[in-house]
């Protein structure tokens, strides 16, 4: 029993410690604070969603990190996630990420979709978009654009949200 308890004891602290090291190793290169950053649901005809479009403008794969946070500070990156296009459907293809990290492609587009489907909580936020490269010689590597798209009934509404200006960071 002693050794199952020591066992289990060095497999969460090297658990911890892989957890900590990949934190460790984004270095950001370059990012962007992206406002007006919202979620809510009442029903399929009561809804509001937030997406932010990002494109590698280099020639090389960037580690992307996007974080979003509520009107507290809170993380609520867990109510997001990553879409690209779809070749041969209709529907996006959803793009595997840990903690709002993925890698984008070199000139490659994906969108990120902040969405809930609880009547019991609204959203309303921020959002960090950092990217990271092996390359040294990457000054600017993304472009954005955030909108917040909102379904009222019948009516909907959509508003631009300007990042940085429409300038590669």
């Amino acid at each position: 029993m002693k050794n199952r308890i020591v066992v289990f004891s060095i497999l969460a602290l090297l658990l911890s410690l892989c957890s900590v090291s990949s934190v460790a190793a984004f270095e950001t290169r370059g990012s962007a604070f992206v406002p007006c950053m919202s979620a809510s649901y009442s029903n399929s005809s009561v809804l509001v969603r937030s997406y932010i479009y990002l494109t590698n403008i280099t020639g090389s794969d960037v580690t992307c990190r996007v974080t979003f946070r509520d009107h507290a500070g809170d993380d609520v990156t867990s109510y997001s996630s990553v879409y690209s296009g779809n070749a041969s459907g209709n529907s996006a293809v959803t793009i595997a990420t840990v903690n709002g990290t993925f890698t984008l492609p070199a000139g490659e587009t994906r969108y990120l979709r902040l969405s809930i489907s609880d009547t019991s909580r609204l959203i309303i936020g921020q959002a960090t978009i950092e990217w990271a490269s092996d390359d040294p010689n990457l000054r600017k590597a993304i472009i954005a654009y955030g909108k917040r798209h909102g379904v009222h009934n019948d009516r909907g509404t959509l508003a631009s949200i300007p990042i940085n200006n429409g300038q590669p960071f």
